[in-house]
């Protein structure tokens, strides 16, 4: 098993929130029915993520659990690169923080929406998220939930997609 994954997250004029994300196992400490064998991988189209955040621990833990699940993941810690790149680049899932300095995640979900319209959008914060955000996306997952829900969640919105 690796390390603990600890980060923090604070926005101006709010108080930092501290996060606490298990490790990841490495995958070769993964049961043999969890791991996603080489051969499926060449024979499948992989899965397109974008995560957007502007904490990079939270992105490297993301990257890392969707990549050992088989998943090809770019991150983004700029909303507005983050939107360019959601525009240019069709990506099969995008998940955003609710609480970022150049643009908040309701923002970014409703202009993400906007240039494309099917594409799931999934907001993972550590924050409350308004009613009204919530009907803009796909899902929310909470941060605190992350280790057992976001994974079936993508899963769930790639197959539907």
């Amino acid at each position: 098993m690796g390390k603990e994954v600890r980060g923090s997250s604070e926005m101006e004029g709010s108080p930092a929130r501290l996060i606490y994300l298990p490790a990841l196992p490495k995958m070769q400490d993964w049961p043999v029915v969890a791991r996603f064998p080489m051969g499926e991988i060449c024979r499948e189209a992989k899965k397109m993520l974008l995560c957007i955040d502007d904490s990079p621990v939270i992105l490297e833990y993301e990257k890392r659990m969707f990549e050992q699940s088989g998943y090809v993941v770019v991150t983004e810690e700029s909303a507005r690169r983050g939107l360019q790149l959601a525009t240019m680049y069709s990506f099969d899932a995008v998940l955003l923080d609710y609480s970022m300095p150049e643009m908040n995640g309701h923002d970014l979900a409703f202009e993400i929406r906007r240039l494309r319209p099917d594409t799931p959008v999934v907001m993972v914060s550590g924050s409350e998220i308004p009613d009204e955000t919530r009907r803009l996306v796909d899902a929310v997952v909470p941060k605190e939930e992350a280790n057992r829900e976001l994974l079936p969640t993508i899963a769930r919105l790639c197959d539907r997609a």
